[in-house]
């Protein structure tokens, strides 16, 4: 994936908003679930961890690229 193509989904409103959905639907099954369906909370926690590490490896892209750039203007 080229850093354009991370910043992009970055900058898309329709993307974002459907990871937003993801993530509060995990939310939700967290703070509905009953006393005794930990297994359901541990895979709703795990699920927004993966959703954080998407968002940050697109990030990660995007900045990667950005300090290239800039290492150059410094030499």
């Amino acid at each position: 994936m080229t850093p354009e193509q991370a910043s992009n989904l970055l900058k898309d409103d329709y993307f974002l908003a459907e990871l937003d959905k993801i993530h509060q639907t995990q939310i939700d099954a967290i703070c509905t679930s009953a006393e005794h369906d930990v297994d359901v909370r541990e895979n709703a926690y795990r699920m927004i961890k993966a959703l954080a590490l998407i968002r940050n490896h697109f990030q990660s892209i995007v900045d990667t690229a950005e300090m290239k750039k800039r290492k150059w203007k410094v030499l």
